[in-house]
C-alpha cells in the first residue's frame, strides 16, 4: 500500500469514526444515530448479498458503502436499501465515501450458504 493510500485510509477512518461517535442526528421519523444507520447498513448489506445458485447472472451489481474502507468494489444481488441507506448516511454527515483506489474483484458468484440458499462471494484480484 502507498504512502497517498495509507493517508488516504486513515484519513477516512478518522472522519467515518468521529461521525459515529455522533450524537442523536436530524428529527422527524427519520432520524437516527449514525451508530442505529451503521448496524442498518450491515442487516442491509448482509441481506444484499442473498442469491439464487440456481440462477444466471447473481451478484453483479455494484454497492455503495459508507466510506473507501468496506466494501469497495463489492458486487450484490439486489443494492437498493444498503443505497439509500449509504444515502442517508450521507445526507446526515455520518459516511463520508472517498474517492479512493480499490482492487476491483475478479469474479462474483454466488455461492453455496450453509443451511441452504446462496450468499455472493468476490475472488478479488491480488493487492498492487
Amino acid at each position: 500500500m502507498t504512502i497517498d493510500r495509507r493517508m488516504a485510509f486513515l484519513a477516512g477512518l478518522i472522519a467515518l469514526s468521529a461521525a459515529c461517535s455522533s450524537s442523536l442526528l436530524g428529527g422527524g421519523s427519520d432520524a437516527g444515530t449514525c451508530t442505529d444507520l451503521m448496524d442498518q447498513y450491515a442487516s442491509a448489506y448482509a441481506q444484499a448479498n442473498v442469491c439464487d445458485p440456481t440462477a444466471a447472472g447473481q451478484c453483479q451489481r455494484p454497492v455503495q458503502g459508507p466510506s473507501c474502507l468496506g466494501n469497495c468494489g463489492a458486487l450484490v444481488q439486489d443494492p437498493t436499501a444498503v443505497d439509500a441507506i449509504v444515502m442517508k448516511m450521507i445526507n446526515l454527515g455520518c459516511a463520508h465515501p472517498l474517492a479512493c483506489p480499490c482492487t476491483a474483484p475478479q469474479t462474483y458468484t454466488c455461492a453455496l450458504a450453509d443451511g441452504g440458499g446462496g450468499i455472493c462471494h468476490g475472488t478479488f484480484a491480488a493487492p498492487n
